[in-house]
């Protein structure tokens, strides 16, 4: 069933976001590839997806269904439609239900994450300063043969530039970057800690 309350506030969260930490505008990325937002909600203990703004068709819903559950935090998927094949363009974001509150701690760091993979899959060169190639090569020596199989340099350049600029501004409870970036890789996806230093 939609929650338009929750829908709502999760776009909000996502465009402020991509604004502050990266300078890019939400609707308009959307909107210059033609495609719409589908957010799912990740229900662990049913291992089901849920359709929270409302605006998925069934038979895509279940079609994503179909495909598999796998339970994580969070995840963003650029032109979801072309890998599982539906014919409406979309960008996908998924946000376990453990995190509704979107308690901005634990919650933050993981859209900055998950933003990071717009970026990189929309192609959008990373704006780096500071220490931030060498924080996101921290990012990736952290992470476990799996996942790092799955994570490539400009995705890890775009999160340190997008964790440096939260902590820089002030936007976030974290107080050091390499605490937001410990955030938005929890410790199931990583070998050891993620060894990130200022640098400004």
């Amino acid at each position: 069933m939609a929650n338009e309350l929750l829908c709502s506030k999760i776009r909000k969260r996502l465009s402020r976001l991509l604004r502050v930490a990266f300078g890019v505008d939400f609707e308009t990325t959307l909107a210059s590839r033609g495609n719409e937002l589908w957010v799912l909600g990740l229900d662990a203990k049913a291992e089901q997806f849920i359709d929270i703004c409302g605006n998925i068709p069934p038979a895509d819903l279940k079609t994503i269904q179909d495909r598999g559950f796998n339970d994580t935090d969070a995840g963003y998927r650029a032109n979801a439609h072309m890998k599982l094949g539906i014919s409406t363009p979309f960008d996908a974001f998924l946000l376990n239900t453990a995190h509704y509150d979107l308690h901005e701690r634990t919650v933050d760091p993981l859209i900055i994450h998950e933003l990071s993979h717009l970026l990189e899959e929309t192609n959008a060169p990373p704006a780096l300063e500071a220490n931030d190639a060498e924080n996101a090569e921290a990012i990736l020596k952290s992470l476990k043969k799996n996942v790092r199989d799955i994570h490539t340099t400009p995705w890890a350049q775009h999160l340190a530039s997008g964790a440096r600029v939260m902590i820089q501004k002030k936007l976030t409870p974290h107080d050091s970057i390499r605490s937001f970036l410990e955030a938005a890789n929890p410790r199931y996806d990583r070998e050891s800690d993620i060894r990130a230093k200022k640098g400004w």
